[in-house]
């Protein structure tokens, strides 16, 4: 004997929504519309790149212009001594435990 299966009528109106709603979808939507999502993701992920280069090059042109003025302003051995102060307080700039008497003294 077949086994017959059994669905609710509602279960069954869902099911031919759901197909004529996919049915409007092919119609509406081109292939291309699909990609979307995927473009919008890599688009983010190159905006994101270009973002931290851009970070990148204004921290090395800040230290361009402080290094320039001061190749006018001091002796290279001073230049040297600020240049290292400067490099110790940015390290310990990002240090979560960083004391500031450590900087100064």
């Amino acid at each position: 004997s077949k086994d017959r299966l059994c669905f609710s009528d509602s279960f069954i109106t869902t099911l031919r929504k759901a197909r004529h709603v996919r049915k409007m979808q092919a119609k509406l939507l081109r292939p291309c519309d699909y990609d979307h999502p995927i473009q919008s993701q890599h688009l983010e992920v190159q905006r994101a790149k270009m973002v931290k280069r851009l970070q990148e090059l204004d921290e090395k042109l800040v230290e361009a212009k402080v290094i320039t003025q001061m190749s006018s302003m001091f002796s290279p051995e001073a230049q040297s001594a600020l240049i290292k102060f400067a490099q110790l307080a940015g390290k310990a700039k990002f240090k979560s435990n960083a004391q500031a008497s450590r900087l100064t003294a």
